[in-house]
């Protein structure tokens, strides 16, 4: 069953180590079942974490990641944004394929301030999906983390930590990740702010019979929103779905599923197509934040 134009908007309704888990026993239960008996595991990428893994249309499986760099002149990582594959069902996976970085104008993975102070760059929270094209789409927040002359954290006036975001971004891959493009800005609407959860993309990138890709975004209301969509008063935090109908190279046409006025955001959201007719949302509970 496609989904009609109504209803598709209706849906407003460090340093970790990966590991990859290979099944290596299963057996049949009495209820006919297969349970899982055991397996292996085997490090995959070290100094990565959060991956999100996805199966790809010949047959291969993929995972976009952040790494961790740690910096010696700074207490902080700086963190990138990759890409690795396996051809094998997960026996073996290739080298790791730089998806995102940023880098100061000096060529750091930071830059320096002019007060001495510097900002340290990371690609973080990841959503990821193939479309029927073939294409590879990845989208991501970025966070600037602020540190002092001396290299330790900098709190940020009005933030419960020492970093902000200036907004999040995509690109997208034609070869199976071995190239990406150069990235761009995602527009995110509504969601805003310069907080660790402005605008967050997350998990699986979902397409519909009719090719409309779908993607969750998460996080804190924009005061400064202008554009069509009706918010309601006093809203502080959203849960939603933005869309792309031009396989994958601009993305809109978003969707509010939640919304509250406690500045707790929503977190983690992740789409979940049933029976190609019904979108299930698993949204985290938020945590608490100061007012």
């Amino acid at each position: 069953m496609t989904f009609s134009a109504p209803f598709a908007r209706k849906l407003s309704c460090f340093l970790i180590i990966a590991v990859a888990v290979l099944a290596v026993a299963a057996v049949q239960a009495d209820d006919g079942a297969r349970k899982l008996e055991g397996a292996d595991r085997q490090v995959i990428a070290e100094s990565a974490s959060w991956g999100v893994i996805t199966p790809l249309a010949d047959g291969s499986l993929g995972i976009a990641m952040k790494r961790a760099r740690p910096l010696q002149e700074i207490d902080a990582v700086n963190v990138s944004m990759e890409w690795i594959r396996s051809v094998d069902g997960g026996k073996t996976w290739s080298e790791p394929v730089l998806i995102s970085e940023r880098r100061g104008s000096e060529g750091d993975l930071f830059q320096r301030r002019p007060d001495g102070g510097y900002i340290v760059y990371q690609e973080r929270a990841q959503a990821v999906g193939q479309l029927p094209s073939g294409r590879i789409v990845c989208a991501w927040v970025r966070l600037d983390y602020y540190h002092d002359a001396n290299g330790k954290p900098e709190p940020r006036p009005g933030v419960p930590h020492n970093h902000q975001t200036p907004g999040a971004a995509y690109t997208w891959s034609d070869d199976l990740g071995k190239t990406w493009v150069q990235t761009r800005w995602l527009d995110t609407g509504p969601f805003g702010g310069t907080g660790y959860g402005a605008r967050h993309p997350h998990w699986r990138i979902l397409t519909l019979e009719d090719g409309t890709a779908m993607m969750s975004l998460f996080g804190e209301y924009d005061p400064e929103y202008d554009g069509p969509l009706e918010i309601p008063a006093g809203t502080r935090s959203l849960a939603g779905v933005i869309r792309s109908t031009d396989n994958g190279e601009t993305w809109g046409d978003l969707s509010l599923f939640l919304t509250k006025e406690s500045p707790d955001n929503w977190e983690e959201t992740a789409l979940c197509l049933v029976d190609n007719q019904k979108l299930i949302a698993h949204v985290r509970t938020p945590r608490k934040r100061p007012n």
